[in-house]
């Protein structure tokens, strides 16, 4: 028989889900400094790594940027955890946004004079990586404290929406870089900027909610590593992780796009940054279809068939001839890619008590960096040996198999109907706050 859940923990389907003004203010304010965020955040790495590529014209040097990016995500998640649960929110939120105005116009003044050197591009994506690292935490969590779980997965697909757009836009801004780099990143600064200003708009007390509940003694190694545990000891939201580090570790196609636009495909910057966009267009419409109407049911199978729907889109991509073709695969993938956020968005606080939720983020963003960035790497290494194409296509056809194994050995999370069911899996001591 299974343990019972704590009612604040379960999703009534019949709950009345009119929202509040103040939560229609939290949520505006945190999803709209999301989104100027991540456009300029997505138009200053998409600029750096086309400057690597430009000098260092090698498939590898791509990979090795996401390693870099990582390295700090991972190196830091016992910190950057702690001080979500401890710290006010907000203000790490609008403290990190601040360190990347400063960080992208250092790299306007960078290459402003002679930019030929890689080590800067590789330095700064450590320090990417570490302001993401505090970010990430501390932002998504103030979505659930200003909703009741009966508005949470329409919330969330409001949130997953807003990084959608915004990597559908940004991306367009990329004609920047073709007048000269140092214009693409003055323009992610001055997106960044509007984004410190529109996370100001959060309620003081929404990203101090969790506070009540902070421990008095000092942060130990133990709890440190709760978020760990909880991950761990949940089947279905270790496999709904799982499978997203081990899919997208595979088809980290997205890194070799300067390569395949510029190298295989003799695009200019507009249509490079036309390719770019047309992920987040599809990423957008699907992001908007789920704010109109949010998954309820089979959401197991749904993630596991999205994720294989990713890896088909992967090899597209792989082996298209022309932009439009590059842009449908493009579109498709990050499609599929925004309902596997949207579901592992929802699942994550449903089953997180308020207090831990920025350590269990910080673990999750380490498996999300372990997907993006060192998927980033493998695709790098895959592409120096067998090609552009060659490295973008077998990390397709891999993510493929990848789904089918977790089909097979990972029943739990196959059979996964509606969200309530991660919760029920949960035991009362990690859902008791």
């Amino acid at each position: 028989m299974p343990p019972e859940v704590p009612s604040e923990h379960v999703v009534d389907p019949t709950a009345l889900a009119s929202w509040t003004p103040a939560a229609k203010r939290t949520v505006t304010a945190v999803c709209s400094g999301l989104a100027l965020y991540s456009a300029g955040w997505g138009l200053t790495i998409v600029s750096m790594a086309n400057r690597i590529n430009d000098i260092g014209d090698k498939a590898i040097l791509l990979g090795l940027f996401g390693l870099a990016e990582f390295i700090p995500v991972a190196s830091l998640v016992l910190v950057t955890g702690s001080v979500s649960d401890r710290r006010d929110r907000k203000r790490t939120v609008m403290l990190s946004q601040f360190a990347a105005v400063v960080f992208m116009l250092l790299f306007f003044i960078n290459s402003s004079g002679s930019d030929t050197r890689l080590w800067p591009y590789y330095l700064g994506a450590i320090g990417a990586g570490t302001i993401r690292a505090f970010m990430s935490p501390s932002n998504r969590p103030m979505i659930p404290a200003a909703v009741t779980p009966a508005q949470l997965p329409r919330a969330m697909s409001f949130y997953s929406a807003s990084w959608q757009v915004a990597f559908a836009l940004g991306p367009l801004l990329f004609f920047t870089y073709g007048i000269a780099p140092k214009w693409s990143f003055l323009c992610g600064a001055g997106l960044v900027a509007t984004a410190l200003l529109a996370t100001s708009f959060i309620p003081r007390e929404v990203g101090r909610a969790h506070l009540a509940h902070v421990p008095t003694e000092k942060p130990t190694f133990a709890e440190a590593i709760e978020g760990l545990t909880i991950i761990r000891t949940n089947p279905i939201l270790l496999g709904a992780i799982a499978l997203d580090l081990a899919a997208v570790l595979f088809g980290g196609a997205i890194a070799l796009l300067p390569r395949l636009s510029k190298n295989e495909l003799g695009l200019d910057a507009w249509n490079q940054g036309l390719l770019r966009s047309a992920g987040g267009v599809g990423a957008v419409l699907v992001a908007l279809a789920l704010t109109r109407k949010p998954l309820t049911q089979n959401i197991g199978p749904i993630l596991m068939f999205v994720v294989g729907l990713f890896g088909v889109f992967t090899v597209m991509l792989g082996l298209a001839q022309t932009l439009w073709v590059a842009c449908l695969a493009h579109a498709g993938l990050m499609g599929a890619d925004s309902v596997s956020v949207f579901i592992r968005s929802t699942l994550v606080p449903l089953v997180t008590p308020t207090d831990q939720q920025g350590r269990v983020s910080a673990v999750e963003n380490v498996f999300i960096g372990a997907s993006n960035e060192l998927g980033a790497a493998e695709s790098g290494v895959a592409g120096q040996f067998l090609g552009t194409r060659g490295g973008i296509v077998s990390g397709g056809l891999l993510t493929m198999v990848v789904v089918a194994i977790f089909w097979k050995f990972f029943p739990t999370l196959r059979r996964v109907n509606r969200f309530d069911d991660a919760a029920r899996t949960s035991t009362p001591s990690q859902l008791a706050v």
